[in-house]
């Protein structure tokens, strides 16, 4: 991780978020955000990536730290950057607790040109 200098006044959100995410109460309550995010923002159309993460409750860094990989793979993969390896989509099936052909719809998804952003009910 490259550590940037930030300009006065701005706050390094993921420093905060792993500050907050040692108290137990403050790890609960962001991971009920993630939760609400995907409900609001993820559930009208197909599942994602990043829908089943967010349902559990845990950011990249989480899903990296359980898939035994990096949180910029892990971005790069729910952004549809890299197609991933059969290897890989085993992991996650393992880590989601869903079949593989399952999340293969929605790595396919996450690579096609005419990918839909989340949004707002």
């Amino acid at each position: 991780m490259v550590d940037v200098r930030l300009p006065n006044g701005f706050v390094n959100i993921d420093a905060v978020v792993d500050e907050e995410e040692k108290n137990p109460a403050s790890r609960d309550a962001i991971a009920t955000g993630r939760r609400s995010v995907a409900e609001h923002y993820y559930a009208d159309g197909p599942k994602s990536l990043s829908w089943y993460r967010l349902t559990r409750g845990w950011s990249q860094k989480e899903l990296a730290r359980r898939l035994g990989s990096s949180q910029s793979y892990v971005a790069r993969l729910g952004a549809g950057d890299i197609d991933p390896q059969v290897s890989t989509l085993q992991r996650l099936a393992a880590v989601f607790e869903v079949p593989a052909a399952e999340l293969l719809e929605a790595a396919i998804r996450a690579a096609s040109p005419t990918a839909a952003a989340p949004h707002s009910r």
